[in-house]
Formats: structure tokens, C-alpha cells, sequence
């Protein structure tokens, strides 16, 4: 799993719990998700001095040290991430947008109740 600040995000090992990888980035980050156990990370911006915007979702690659894609949605910040292998959803108060995540081609917008917390629930089968 994966920790976020004000100045980037930490990794962790979670089976033995281990305190791993500390990477700066000079900058907020309000989400950090893992992309299982691999080296990309779907990171958003946050805070006074954030490293990205609260609308874009960054694809960070720790083994290159970079963002290697993006994707922005419209002005409203975003509330969570989850991924896998094929599916990138993302999450705003009003709405869950569902891409491909091989291609980053959009899916489908689905509209939702008020949830400001960002809360949602992601299960993989593969």
C-alpha cells in the first residue's frame, strides 16, 4: 500500500509489514493508488503547493523516476482512484468516470448522488 503528503509518497510492504520506498516530489500529493504490484501509480495533486492539479490523474513509473501518461477530467477535484491491469475508475462528488486502462479510451461516465468523501468500493477477479 501506498501513503501520500505534502511532499510526495512512501510504499509499503504489507505481508511482512515493511516500511519501504520514500519518493519525494516537491509537491502535495492527495492520492497515491498502486497499480498491484508493480511499479506504476495513479497520483493526484493536492494541497497549498500540490505537484500536479486536483483534476488529473498521473500515471507515475517509479523504475523511470517520471510520469509517463495522464489523464485530466473537468475543473472538480478528484476524490479517489482505483485501478487494475484493464480497468481505471476515478472518482468526483457527483460522478465516476470509467476508462481502459491499456488505452486510456473512455468508457463510460456514470453519474452518482452527492458523495463528497469519494467513497467506492473495487474488487478485481483476475
Amino acid at each position: 500500500f501506498a501513503t501520500c503528503g505534502a511532499q510526495g509518497f512512501k510504499v509499503y510492504h504489507s505481508l511482512p509489514f515493511l516500511s519501504g520506498h520514500t519518493r519525494s516530489l516537491d509537491g502535495g500529493i492527495r492520492i497515491a493508488e498502486m497499480l498491484e504490484k508493480t511499479n506504476i501509480m495513479a497520483l493526484v495533486g493536492d494541497g497549498t503547493n500540490p505537484r500536479w492539479r486536483a483534476n488529473e490523474v498521473n500515471f507515475w513509473d517509479e523504475n523511470l523516476g517520471s510520469v509517463v501518461d495522464k489523464v485530466q477530467l473537468d475543473d472538480s477535484p478528484i476524490l479517489a482512484v482505483k485501478l487494475s491491469r484493464y480497468i481505471l475508475v476515478v472518482v468526483q462528488s457527483e460522478e465516476i468516470t470509467v476508462f481502459n486502462f491499456q488505452t486510456l479510451n473512455l468508457l463510460d461516465n456514470i453519474e452518482t448522488a452527492p458523495n463528497p468523501t469519494g467513497i467506492i468500493a473495487f474488487i478485481t477477479n483476475e
